[in-house]
């Protein structure tokens, strides 16, 4: 892929860093499509990262009774469509499951639709479904062929980790101009570059008054998919969870990174393996939130050791550790601190929600 690039280059001269990342994770053969990120175990540090279903069953059981929640919420409809964005091995689902069998009328209800792109990871969905064989599911590789598919009733959505991985812009404020990230070709070499911007008419979402190399990170993509959910649950009435590493105010430093091999890369190591490296950045729920309000949709955001918490995480972990061995129990202690710590995902996760029981 890396010679994909340099041949693209020499014929277009730059690449912004939204089709960078484009390329890199969501292309042929790129990393999000014929490779399996994860591989097939936490314990010997395989992948290229973790995700927190695949830490303990606790974040999935505590994802599960907010679901089903807010199905009581919404009078328990006879019939909903479950969404789920980037299901990845399918370990988050498999665990909302398990808590819906204690709770028929609710996993009677469901229809689950997958948006998926990567072919191994849907066979490891479909590994965990076929124990399901009653539930109707449908895998969908992009969000309008999803949303132009389910049937006009409630609408439960939610995600972990999904919307970090779509494209994004970025700009640097430098020289009193705003200049988009971009990557360009010096001699033969891939390179990152600055392209001032003439006007930034059509770039109202940058902050006002910017101080020298102010960074800003704005994903069109994210905003398109974000909209058509939130209109798709307006419509149905519904609700929606998102749960991402990000910030819920205008942020102003440069968050796109690698991972390998549970490394962080910068921008360097990922040109020299593109393709072959994941690229993330941290959400920005600023943006989100900016959309919610449009539509005067009452909306909470959290962080994650917030809502683990006020979703009953204590109570639950009490209940585990009484059936644990000591191994196990540190083993859980452990866990629950990289869940919740405010140095690890505990504050540098988001959790966004919202409910709308009111067709509109």
């Amino acid at each position: 892929m890396h010679q994909k690039l340099i041949d693209f280059l020499q014929k277009n001269h730059k690449i912004t860093m939204a089709d960078f990342i484009q390329f890199a994770l969501h292309s042929e053969d790129a990393y999000y499509i014929n490779k399996n990120p994860f591989k097939n175990s936490q314990i010997s540090h395989e992948g290229d990262f973790i995700t927190a279903p695949e830490l303990s069953q606790i974040f999935g059981e505590l994802v599960a009774i907010w679901i089903i929640h807010h199905w009581e919420l919404l009078n328990k409809p006879a019939k909903i469509n479950l969404i789920e964005l980037g299901p990845g091995k399918g370990t988050l689902l498999q665990d909302i499951l398990v808590v819906a069998k204690k709770f028929p009328s609710f996993l009677n209800s469901i229809s689950i639709s997958l948006l998926e792109i990567n072919e191994i990871l849907q066979d490891s969905q479909k590994n965990i479904l076929s124990k399901y064989p009653t539930i109707p599911v449908k895998w969908y590789k992009n969000i309008d062929s999803l949303l132009g598919n389910i049937d006009n009733i409630p609408t439960i959505v939610y995600s972990n980790e999904f919307f970090d991985a779509l494209p994004t812009n970025q700009f640097q404020y430098k020289k009193q101009k705003w200049h988009e990230v971009i990557f360009t070709l010096q001699n033969n070499k891939i390179t990152l570059g600055y392209q001032e911007l003439q006007t930034i008419n059509n770039y109202n979402f940058l902050p006002l008054l910017p101080t020298e190399y102010d960074f800003y990170e704005y994903s069109l993509d994210t905003i398109n998919i974000f909209t058509a959910l939130v209109n798709t649950v307006l419509k149905n009435t519904g609700a929606m969870l998102t749960i991402d590493y990000g910030y819920n105010e205008i942020n102003k430093t440069n968050t796109i990174r690698g991972f390998s091999k549970h490394k962080v890369l910068d921008i360097n190591e990922i040109i020299q393996h593109i393709g072959n490296v994941d690229i993330t950045y941290n959400v920005n729920f600023y943006e989100l939130c900016k959309i919610l309000q449009q539509q005067n949709i009452q909306y909470s955001i959290n962080t994650q050791k917030q809502f683990l918490e006020n979703m009953g995480l204590d109570h639950r972990a009490k209940i585990l550790l009484a059936n644990m061995t000591e191994a196990e129990q540190n083993n859980l202690y452990s866990v629950l601190n990289l869940l919740t710590n405010e140095n690890e995902m505990g504050n540098k996760f988001k959790v966004l929600e919202f409910i709308c029981t009111k067709e509109i």
